[in-house]
């Protein structure tokens, strides 16, 4: 599975960051409001890695790219670069993705993508 920024292999590695995106020293956001979004950026400061986003925030937890899937507390990250939110969806669509094998079917990040991009679509509708 690719990346949708930088096209590389994001289940091959054991964290990404999109190198489409300068990453400088002390860039790091200040902790903010609103809930992590797939795509984002973010420091997961126990591991020490900077993390790209698979999924939505989803009960105070976040789920990053790469290998072996990686669950953490939301609480333990800080925002490095905020998705846009085309790079939202292309990052959803991209693990929500059908016929990509039996593992693909079976990491937790493909069913949160599903569910989150479901229940957008279902805000969405009148």
């Amino acid at each position: 599975m690719n990346c949708p920024k930088c096209n590389k292999d994001i289940m091959s590695m054991s964290a990404h960051y999109c190198s489409t995106t300068p990453k400088t020293e002390g860039s790091g956001a200040s902790p903010c409001s609103r809930s992590f979004r797939a795509g984002d950026t973010v420091h997961h400061a126990p591991s020490g890695e900077d993390w790209l986003l698979a999924t939505d925030e989803e009960n105070g937890k976040v789920q990053a790219c790469g290998w072996p899937e990686s669950i953490a507390e939301a609480k333990d990250c800080q925002l490095l670069e905020p998705a846009s939110d085309s790079e939202r969806l292309d990052m959803l669509k991209t693990w929500a993705a059908e016929g990509k094998g039996y593992e693909h079917e079976r990491d937790s990040r493909t069913r949160a993508a599903r569910r989150q991009l479901s229940s957008e679509n279902d805000q969405i509708r009148p």
